[in-house]
């Protein structure tokens, strides 16, 4: 198993509705949390690929590395509002708001109820402040707003690397761009996720053929999990409802678990870009 950390895919999730007072409360320490999608290894293979004439698992630095990213394939209605917190589909989540030895249905503890539990902490001292919200259903539709906005921009990201992207150091024709070594910042997500698979896992390469030409897809495999943060911040004055200190930043880390067969958490309270969620038969 590898965990792959995408620095570049770090995004700051910032509302711009604030809760409405139905009662007051207090404030508790934060803490921080992972939430979790299941995604297929085939897409993730057909995302990300390399192609080298003398592929060097122990030499990074070869200068005759190509790295192509599809962007076409990545997973659509990859929302971290809806990622998950809880539940067989999302091993490894963690930090969630509790349930005071109880626990939530799986479809009523993503990330964006997380958050709103995590409002009512601060504010009402409790997580069960929830129902004191006037507007709890216009919170959660802010949150995956934002998270349609994340969504697009990780696309952007990725198209910008892409075999017909923009990026400056792009080389090749269009529709078969691809990156070198000559790019080491964090943009250039393929090298970044090559150069972390051969230091921890290197024998992922040993049935690699040598033929000159062949483009390979990144060797994936069940159980790896690639992560990024996302940063969840209040509205601005939103600790004026109940006059408590300025509410901490929640950290979220969105861990891609990679399953043969991913299954996720429908989604089921929101209208809002819910259409195209992972592997959700919905239109």
């Amino acid at each position: 198993m590898v965990n792959f950390i995408l620095h570049h895919l770090d995004a700051d999730l910032i509302m711009d509705q604030q809760a409405t007072l139905d009662a007051s409360a207090a404030t508790v320490p934060d803490a921080s949390a992972c939430a979790v999608f299941q995604l297929n290894v085939a897409d993730l293979k057909n995302v990300f690929k390399f192609q080298s004439d003398s592929l060097d698992v122990n030499d990074v630095n070869a200068t005759d590395v190509k790295y192509y990213v599809y962007p076409a394939s990545w997973p659509v209605g990859v929302n971290v509002a809806h990622a998950m917190m809880q539940g067989e589909a999302a091993v490894g989540a963690s930090g969630a708001m509790s349930a005071d030895g109880g626990s939530y249905d799986d479809n009523r503890n993503l990330l964006k109820h997380d958050f709103v539990r995590y409002l009512s902490k601060k504010l009402f001292n409790t997580i069960f402040g929830v129902d004191l919200f006037s507007n709890e259903d216009a919170l959660l539709a802010n949150i995956v707003g934002h998270g349609n906005t994340i969504k697009t921009g990780i696309v952007t990201k990725l198209t910008t690397v892409g075999v017909s992207g923009s990026h400056a150091d792009l080389s090749g024709a269009d529709a078969s761009k691809f990156l070198t070594n000559d790019t080491t910042g964090q943009a250039n997500i393929c090298r970044e996720i090559m150069r972390q698979l051969a230091g921890n896992s290197p024998a992922r390469f040993k049935d690699m053929s040598n033929n000159s030409g062949v483009i390979y897809s990144v060797p994936f495999e069940e159980g790896d999990a690639l992560y990024f943060k996302v940063t969840v911040r209040a509205a601005a004055g939103q600790n004026s409802l109940t006059d408590v200190a300025a509410i901490p930043d929640r950290v979220y880390n969105i861990k891609l678990l990679l399953k043969n067969t991913a299954v996720n958490t429908v989604v089921t309270d929101s209208a809002v870009n819910v259409p195209n969620y992972p592997y959700d038969a919905r239109t």
